[in-house]
């Protein structure tokens, strides 16, 4: 029999310093989140001149009085917060009321409101948006542990701009320590074609349907959403980038979009740009799946666009039970397309990365 206790996933020392530093974090930005919800009560007209959204407040008590706040204020359209409006209210709303009166009730908001700044409001709200980006850095896998006093000092602006600004090509000794190696696809041995990664012959037409090329502007905020999804489903997502030459004929980007729509089920999302570089996001995909998926672009286009000279390099990475930022993932899969392109007889180059050595990396940065 399997132990339940066992069975689940160990914990890494990379994830449980990421762990610490998001209950830090939570305890740097409480005050913050106090002092804001407290003022919007003193002053109610500035729920309409501040973006501030429940979710970006962590402690459940300032939660429910918030929730309450914008509820009577933006949603009732009333002016006033006062313990009879207050109280009126929660007469509709038993569940709130329950957290409400756990949480202090009406003399919570006396107390709170009795030493509070208006005046301050600013300030309170930036620095809840600055722990707000850290909070945000430490999910996409950013290790800021050892950096939370220097972020004491910084706005939120300044904190993404540092980040903006790191630099994302991998280094050789990067490549060494967070790769066990490259993989290629060897192209002698042909599947079964009845065992597809995506089989034409189990699919429906609606599930073979691959939507039409994305901006490649909407690219990282795609990816960071597909990231946090994996994360919390506990799934794998894998990225393509794929590059397509042509030295003879143009290639028409609906000739490739019906070369996608044969190959790609309604797990992908592809983005493109004006060069014919295509990226693709596959969730719930391991690398394996997704060089399978990859052999099959790569071979449909030689069969399809012969005519047009084209060279087709692909180059792949996956999330591999990591915690890795978009950028990070973005880059690994376009250096192995680079390093595809420099490969006559490899068109195809995954870097497959080792979760272990990726984390202990991270955390010792």
């Amino acid at each position: 029999m399997v132990n339940k206790k066992d069975s689940k996933t160990k914990t890494t020392p990379f994830q449980e310093e990421q762990l610490k530093a998001v209950k830090r974090v939570k305890e740097y930005k409480l005050s913050c989140e106090a002092n804001v919800v407290s003022i919007f009560y003193k002053k109610p007209e500035l729920l309409y001149d501040y973006d501030v959204k429940l979710e970006d407040i962590s402690e459940n008590a300032w939660r429910v009085y918030y929730q309450i706040a914008y509820d009577i204020v933006v949603k009732e359209k009333k002016p006033s917060l006062d313990e009879f409006t207050v109280g009126f209210y929660l007469e509709k709303h038993d569940k709130l009321k329950e957290k409400y009166d756990e949480y202090g009730g009406w003399q919570k908001i006396i107390d709170a409101t009795s030493y509070i700044k208006v005046d301050n409001i600013d300030g309170y709200v930036k620095d809840l948006n600055k722990w707000n980006v850290i909070l945000k850095l430490i999910k996409y896998g950013f290790p800021v542990a050892d950096r939370l006093s220097d972020y004491s000092d910084m706005s939120a602006d300044e904190i993404y701009s540092e980040k903006q600004h790191d630099e994302y090509a991998l280094t050789e000794e990067e490549k060494k320590q967070l790769f066990d190696g490259f993989d290629t696809v060897d192209f002698s041995q042909n599947e079964n074609k009845d065992e597809k990664i995506f089989s034409e012959n189990t699919d429906t037409e609606e599930e073979k349907s691959c939507p039409k090329t994305q901006p490649i502007e909407n690219l990282e905020a795609k990816c960071e959403e597909a990231l946090v999804k994996a994360a919390e489903n506990g799934s794998d997502l894998a990225v393509l980038i794929i590059k397509v030459n042509s030295s003879e004929n143009e290639i028409s980007l609906e000739q490739i979009e019906n070369i996608f729509d044969s190959d790609f089920a309604q797990n992908a999302l592809v983005f493109s740009d004006e060069s014919n570089l295509f990226t693709v996001l596959l969730e719930n995909t391991g690398l394996d799946d997704a060089m399978t998926v990859a052999k099959e672009i790569f071979e449909d286009f030689s069969e399809k666009l012969a005519d047009a000279g084209q060279k087709v390099t692909i180059g792949l990475s996956s999330k591999n039970g990591r915690t890795v930022s978009s950028e990070r993932l973005l880059t690994e899969a376009r250096e192995a397309q680079k390093h595809a392109a420099t490969e006559p007889d490899s068109p195809i180059i995954a870097f497959r990365a080792s979760p272990e050595k990726y984390n202990d990396y991270i955390l010792n940065k």
